[in-house]
């Protein structure tokens, strides 16, 4: 992996379904040595289809129109996130469901990641360090709340996605740290 820089990544969407489209983006790029950010960055998608978007999502991430006003075209946001994680390990927890909308995002756009492509995700990671806690049944969850919770670190909005990401980064650092 040669000393890449870990991007910690959140998505936030307009649904559960593959399909949905991505409202927001946020990439917080690490140092792996010092696990020191290198820098923060976020971006709101104009959604193509707002009408067939889940309300309940849309609640949850805090959609509205006007915070969406300066919005950019989803091609624009996914060409900055792949110039913003090039050559990096992405990080996130439940990585595997961010991945499944960005590749089908850039699949769907004819854009090819320039991200490695090897990942990180700190369910597993939350599991190898806390498995006893798991087996007791002192922890019986490892979303990303009950991780937030355990480590005591501060979540200041969830469900934005640099909120979701510096959480992500926070808890990766304790567990490491563990």
């Amino acid at each position: 992996m040669n000393n890449r820089a870990l991007a910690f990544i959140d998505l936030e969407t307009t649904g559960l379904k593959p399909t949905s489209e991505i409202i927001e983006m946020a990439v917080i790029k690490v140092d792996p040595e010092k696990l020191s950010i290198i820098e923060e960055w976020s971006i709101k998608i104009k959604p193509e289809d707002i009408k067939s978007a889940n309300p309940e999502s849309l609640r949850v991430n805090g959609y509205n129109e006007k915070e969406w006003e300066d919005a950019v075209d989803i091609r624009v946001g996914l060409t900055i996130f792949n110039e913003k994680v090039k050559d990096c390990i992405l990080v996130g927890h439940n990585v595997a469901w961010d991945l499944l909308w960005i590749q089908n995002a850039f699949q769907s756009h004819g854009i090819s990641k320039s991200f490695y492509y090897q990942a990180l995700d700190t369910i597993s990671l939350a599991y190898a360090k806390l498995y006893h806690k798991i087996k007791s049944r002192e922890i019986s969850f490892l979303g990303l709340d009950v991780l937030v919770n355990y480590c005591g670190v501060r979540w200041e909005s969830r469900h934005r996605a640099l909120e979701d990401a510096r959480a992500t980064y926070q808890v990766f650092v304790k567990l490491i740290n563990m």
